[in-house]
């Protein structure tokens, strides 16, 4: 039904402007939701209050690592290897993860850690089930060792002062960096 003094064009202009405006809504609307979800999701990844420092993503060389239950001073130094059972990365690093273990295993110079967000059997199972024998495995949110991805390595002294920190999957260079600082063999095979 034609409305009076209304022509075909004036219809079709007032059905593009609906069109136009239902989707400006809905692409509001998606834009919210996805904003809201980024925010509340995830804490690590919300950006910090305006004139507030934000968080870093890995610990700081020089701060000190606190893990309940682990003593730092009975050796040189620690590794202490920030994964979990759900990172990909992590899986897909388990060679390198058996190569620390054994190049640490003679020198007693270096401990291993094994710091997960999973339970403590969890994180056993985990390890076991990737062939990486870690002795000591310890549950802790990832913000308890500063961090917010898996994997990172963390060297601590004995005192637990950050040495050096490696985080995401590295590269077979990163991997031979880290060898020789637990005080394994180097790329040259000198002790």
């Amino acid at each position: 039904m034609k409305r009076a003094g209304e022509s075909g064009t004036g219809r079709v202009h007032r059905l593009v402007e609906t069109i136009a405006n239902v989707g400006i809504i809905v692409v509001a609307i998606l834009g919210s939701a996805v904003l809201v979800r980024q925010l509340t999701s995830d804490p690590g990844r919300r950006p910090a209050a305006i004139g507030q420092p934000s968080r870093p993503a890995a610990p700081v060389a020089g701060s000190v690592l606190a893990l309940p239950g682990v003593d730092f001073a009975t050796t040189d130094q620690t590794l202490v290897l920030v994964l979990s059972t759900t990172c990909h990365f992590c899986t897909d690093s388990a060679p390198f993860y058996r190569q620390l273990v054994t190049a640490t295993a003679d020198r007693g110079r270096t401990a291993l850690v094994a710091v997960l967000p999973q339970r403590e059997d969890e994180g056993r199972a985990y390890l076991s089930q990737l062939g990486v024998n870690i002795p000591r495995v310890v549950q802790q949110p990832l913000a308890a060792v500063n961090t917010r991805g898996t994997p990172t390595l963390v060297l601590v002294d004995r005192r637990g002062a950050v040495k050096r920190v490696w985080m995401g999957r590295l590269p077979a260079g990163a991997e031979a960096d880290v060898i020789t600082a637990v005080g394994g063999a180097s790329e040259k095979g000198d002790p």
